[in-house]
């Protein structure tokens, strides 16, 4: 019912809006011919009829008052037969509510009859209560919130006589708990939560009878903590516990037979440290870091035996020096600073012999490095200041190779960074500023060819830009500014390119209007009786329209020209 009323509403808000614009419109339009419509003997009919017959007249008329907007006489006629329908709709409409009431009643008592779920009777309570005041419904409304209980309790009682999981029974016991009111679910909730811990608990003492590892038995000593005060849960908890250092302790163990290296001891050590207090743990972890001694000593005694350089045995003693209480480590210790010496003697000659051999400036620059490394031996700090001096000069000879064959201002920028990187040698510095300058030469010639090939605005705008870069330089500045003018130049003609013709189209508007002629006389004459001044008016108005747009199209014009002065000026 109140479906039927809103799309009677919908219509009649429509059809009230349509004929007000259309009204406010007829009074502006030239009075047309009152021609015969055919489609008006629609409602020439028998009006009486059911609601939905009337609703589609209605729908019909709206159809065609939009179809008829532009003829007044037409419309009123129109909105007169609306006016008709409106009333006639109001009135069919007053007669069917009660039997609509009476048909949706019996439908749902049928329903009531057949339903069988919960929320079978939960909607039907619902749809009871909505038409509460209409005969029993109130009283129905409730009887279906009661067979609803009914049925769901029956259901969960099904349910929980067949639920086997801890998760089924805590599912149910929080179902009864919502109707905890009703009956005795009050007491089957609280049994659901007995029988999960009791399956829960059944569950956890099966996983420990079948546990392996360490993670397994702790685990299950959280679980069984969670529930300490079920049965013996604390009990069991402890043991698992117990169960789980034991496991772990056999798997320390097997790891320490078959350790081999100083890292796999010393990780044992640490962790039979971790559980000190249990059985041998003390012992074992003591064992481990003698262990962890025994197999360092073995691998720095075999790295000796096979050490060369300077650099190994001064490593070795280093190392021997670390654990010097431990068997004869002291002893080795000296001796690898012995041979340490005897190294670097070997090693400052094979530095002389690359010396003399040498060719590079990154061989010299490598040199220098190594004999600054041993600088307190014999004479390397003064051997490596010469080959810093030799690395120098066969850098500036090459600097100077690569300035004779540079051509692109990149390149000579780059030789000045470089030469400017050593300006205390020779005449790097004057080098460095001779190349900066050429760069500068370089760079101002590209220029200038680019300026004179260039087309576009965009291309001399560029090339400004760049001239601006090295202001200053030679008449830089004049050119970036002929650039700047260039291209103003080629951006005004653009934009008279593209003004000329909406000029010359609101010139020739304005001189067809001023241009007399004969169809023009002819119609003037025409409405001379009529509205001769009203259409005077009307002309002069569109003429100073036409101006109008002209003079706003002039200042958008001169505003974009000035925009593109001031934009590229500003560069």
């Amino acid at each position: 019912m109140d479906k039927l009323f809103a799309e009677y509403n919908e219509v009649s808000q429509e059809l009230e809006t349509k004929i007000n614009e259309l009204n406010s419109e007829i009074k502006a339009l030239i009075e047309k011919d009152n021609e015969v419509i055919e489609e008006f003997d629609l409602w020439n009919i028998d009006t009486t009829g059911d609601w939905e017959a009337t609703l589609r007249k209605m729908k019909e008329l709206a159809k065609l008052t939009q179809e008829h907007s532009h003829n007044e006489s037409r419309l009123k006629e129109l909105q007169n037969k609306r006016d008709s329908l409106n009333e006639e709709l109001k009135n069919l409409l007053a007669v069917p509510i009660e039997q609509k009431a009476e048909v949706y009643y019996d439908s749902l008592v049928k329903e009531m009859q057949s339903a069988k779920s919960k929320y079978e009777y939960t909607a039907l309570a619902n749809k009871f209560s909505d038409i509460s005041e209409y005969k029993d419904c109130a009283a129905l409304a409730e009887k279906c919130k009661e067979l609803a209980k009914e049925v769901y309790y029956d259901s969960l009682v099904k349910e929980m006589q067949s639920a086997k999981s801890e998760y089924e029974y805590t599912a149910l016991a929080n179902k009864f708990s919502d109707i905890s009111e009703y009956k005795d679910c009050a007491a089957l909730a609280e049994k659901c939560k007995e029988l999960a811990k009791e399956v829960y608990y059944d569950s956890l003492v099966k996983e420990m009878q079948s546990a392996k590892s360490e993670y397994e038995y702790t685990a299950l000593a959280n679980k069984f903590s969670d529930i300490s005060e079920y049965k013996d849960c604390a009990a069991l908890a402890e043991k698992c516990k117990e169960l789980a250092k034991e496991v772990y302790y056999d798997s320390l163990v097997k790891e320490m037979q078959s350790a081999k290296s100083e890292y796999e001891y010393t990780a044992l050590a640490n962790k039979f440290s971790d559980i000190i207090e249990y059985k041998d743990c003390a012992a074992l972890a003591e064992k481990c870091k003698e262990l962890a001694k025994e197999v360092y000593y073995d691998s720095l005694v075999k790295e000796m035996q096979s050490a060369k350089s300077e650099y190994e045995y001064t490593a070795l003693a280093n190392k021997f020096s670390n654990i010097n209480e431990y068997k004869d480590c002291a002893t080795l210790a000296e001796k690898c600073k012995k041979h340490s010496k005897y190294a670097k003697e070997l090693y400052y000659d094979s530095l002389v012999k690359e010396m003399q051999s040498a060719k590079s400036e990154q061989e010299y620059t490598a040199l220098a490095n190594k004999f600054s490394n041993i600088n307190e031996y014999k004479d390397c700090a003064a051997l490596a200041e010469k080959c810093k001096e030799l690395a120098k000069e066969l850098y500036y000879d090459l600097l100077v190779k690569e300035m004779q064959s540079a051509k692109s201002e990149q390149e000579y920028t780059a030789l000045a960074n470089k030469f400017s990187n050593i300006n205390e040698y020779k005449d790097c510095f004057t080098l460095a500023y001779k190349c900066k300058e050429r760069a500068k030469e370089v760079f101002y010639d590209s220029l200038v060819k680019e300026m004179q090939s260039a087309e576009s605005e965009r291309e001399y705008i560029a090339v400004a830009k760049r001239f601006i870069k090295i202001y200053g330089y030679k008449d830089c500045t004049a050119l970036a500014e002929k650039c700047k003018e260039l291209a103003i130049t080629l951006a005004i003609t653009k934009l008279d390119e593209e003004y000329k013709p909406r000029f010359d189209s609101i010139d020739r508007a304005i001189a067809e209007m001023q241009m007399p002629n004969k169809p023009f006389l002819g119609s003037l004459f025409t409405f001379l009786q009529k509205d001769y001044d009203k259409k005077v008016q009307l002309y002069e108005q569109e003429l100073q329209e036409f101006n109008n747009r002209k003079s706003s199209l002039r200042s958008e014009y001169e505003k974009k020209k000035e925009g593109v002065r001031t934009n590229y000026q500003s560069l």
